[in-house]
């Protein structure tokens, strides 16, 4: 790595505090260095002081706060907080940003970032890469500058926020989601989502339904009814090739499957006529993230059959002729 700065607009206005803006960047870069060296702000800054360490080591005092900065460790310095940092030998490396604005609190509280504390997410690929990005933002200075460095910077904070929460809870589940949402027309089983984390199925589905919210039946209808309603509303696709777009050839099966869900059939969906409340208000709920569906027993069989997922829905879904074959 090598040194380098950016500034929004020059080294010497670098240190500012906006609040007529939510968010704002005001320069970043890279200290890449080998000599020892101290930096020492007894006033700190106008802005906000973001580094997270890249490589080596860096003796880092904020406050009454005094430790060693390592590789993929990460610290913010509020507004007017005093802090110095030393090197006292060795290659060192680690990016920083300066930023203000009147959000920067609630951003920061929103990604669960908190100011004046070591935290460690670890050296991470995809927020090295959000840092570059950043820094290709503010040397190609695109007409869309404010809104392309801001965004950055609060898809960094959200990937770190990510990586913190992933340590206190680590989720097992990630290569299994990730291939329900890109494979979600296909015929899936619990067998295959439970091996690619290597859990067995009965253990894959109580940890699925403990993060989730839903089985695994439940998610996956889930989606492909939210999936197939948002095509009949967007599109002019016949709804044999909508079914079939989210993984069920027989129509006649599709249509009844989307009636127990919502309540109403897929051409009434169409039509404008469906949507009335009553009974399926819960599930429609559960569809669009605002509320928990009732947990269906965990079960065995490998095929994420409908039967399994309407065992939990029984409360507020009149009886229905189960299919047994795979969704």
């Amino acid at each position: 790595m090598q040194n380098v700065s950016y500034y929004r607009e020059s080294a010497e206005h670098d240190n500012a505090c906006s609040l007529t803006t939510p968010l704002q960047v005001n320069c970043c870069g890279v200290a890449a260095l080998s000599n020892a060296f101290t930096n020492h702000s007894p006033q700190g800054r106008e802005d906000y002081y973001f580094l997270y360490m890249a490589e080596g080591a860096l003796n880092f005092h904020l406050n009454a706060l005094h430790t060693t900065l390592r590789a993929g460790d990460l610290v913010i310095s509020p507004p007017r907080t005093p802090f110095s940092y030393s090197l006292r030998g060795g290659e060192m490396a680690y990016y920083w940003v300066h930023f203000t604005g009147a959000q920067c609190d609630s951003l920061l509280a929103a990604c669960s970032l908190p100011v004046c504390t070591i935290l460690h997410p670890g050296s991470d690929p995809q927020a090295h890469e959000l840092l570059g990005a950043l820094h290709r933002a503010f040397y190609l200075r695109a007409g869309c500058f404010e809104a392309e460095s801001c965004g950055l910077l609060s898809v960094l904070f959200s990937r770190l926020s990510r990586l913190l929460s992933s340590q206190a809870s680590p989720s097992r589940l990630q290569t299994s989601l990730e291939y329900i949402h890109r494979h979600y027309a296909e015929p899936l089983t619990v067998q295959a989502l439970a091996a690619m984390e290597f859990l067995s199925p009965s253990r894959f589905t109580a940890l699925f339904r403990r993060q989730m919210g839903a089985s695994p039946q439940q998610y996956l209808i889930s989606l492909r009814m939210q999936t197939a309603r948002e095509l009949i509303r967007s599109t002019d696709m016949p709804v044999k090739q909508v079914a079939a777009a989210v993984g069920y050839q027989d129509q006649l099966y599709f249509s009844r499957l989307f009636h127990r869900t919502f309540g109403h059939a897929p051409v009434e969906e169409r039509e404008g006529t469906g949507g009335t409340p009553g009974r399926n208000v819960r599930e429609a709920a559960f569809l669009t993230g605002q509320c928990p569906a009732p947990l269906a027993a965990a079960g065995q069989n490998d095929m994420l059959s409908e039967k399994r997922c309407l065992q939990g829905r029984a409360a507020f879904l009149p009886p229905l002729e189960l299919s047994r074959k795979a969704l």
